[in-house]
């Protein structure tokens, strides 16, 4: 099976293409790049692969949560491409990719997963690890500030690898909020493209896939744009 996929949700720019067990990787830190830059990305896997956007069987995307327009991007250059080569696409949290990454390079079995999502707030989610090696999300993914966090009590066994930007960010809130848990931290992870494969791959291997007007950005927030005030101070959702 041939997938590509594709994540653009915070300031690196990831594209994955699996063919059969190979998996080929383009990934640039890019900040506010990422238009410029993911047609090339995807163009130079698919020559890694020798293979045209009409041999793949799917598309992968990164549906968020992230930067708005980051979210945006991997959407519409998801629909583009399955419009065009009719193949059916598959939108995965990036939050979950993200403990997906954690799983397959360690032998944890749970993970706390926190983005920044600017404003003074995160966006969080748990997850453990299933039979099939897979990060399942525990509850719901939320945003919120971190001193607002309510972990289930689910979480208070176990030993947690907690890690993203906004474990970074806002390092000692999350001491006080993980101070019952088991924890260890993992510093300076980003969102990639690979192990989206890993969740992806059995939704279409079953018929799950969604045709390409589905591909959609999960914003988690209501608030997508900025006041000018706001643009004018510098800040970004």
């Amino acid at each position: 099976m041939n997938l590509l996929a594709i994540e653009t949700a915070t300031d690196m720019c990831s594209v994955a293409l699996a063919v059969e067990q190979t998996i080929h990787v383009e990934e640039q830190l890019a900040p506010q790049q990422h238009a410029q830059i993911i047609l090339p990305m995807i163009e130079s896997v698919l020559l890694k692969a020798s293979l045209t956007v009409k041999q793949l069987d799917g598309v992968v995307f990164g549906q968020g949560p992230g930067s708005f327009t980051g979210v945006r991007i991997a959407a519409a250059v998801t629909q583009g491409i399955a419009f065009g080569a009719s193949v059916p696409v598959c939108g995965v949290s990036t939050l979950q990719a993200m403990a997906q990454q954690a799983i397959e390079t360690s032998t944890h079995q749970h993970v706390l997963v926190s983005l920044d999502a600017r404003m003074k707030e995160v966006y969080w989610c748990a997850y453990a690890r299933d039979n099939a090696g897979i990060a399942q999300p525990i509850i719901e993914e939320q945003v919120c500030a971190v001193d607002q966090i309510k972990l289930p009590a689910a979480m208070q066994t176990d030993t947690w690898l907690c890690l993203g930007s906004g474990v970074d960010q806002y390092a000692q809130s999350f001491d006080t909020v993980l101070k019952n848990l088991k924890t260890e931290l993992l510093n300076d992870q980003v969102p990639s493209a690979a192990p989206m494969l890993s969740i992806a791959r059995a939704t279409f291997e079953t018929g799950h896939a969604l045709s390409a007007d589905k591909a959609l950005p999960v914003y988690l927030r209501n608030k997508v744009a900025l006041t000018e005030q706001e643009r004018a101070r510098g800040d970004r959702l």
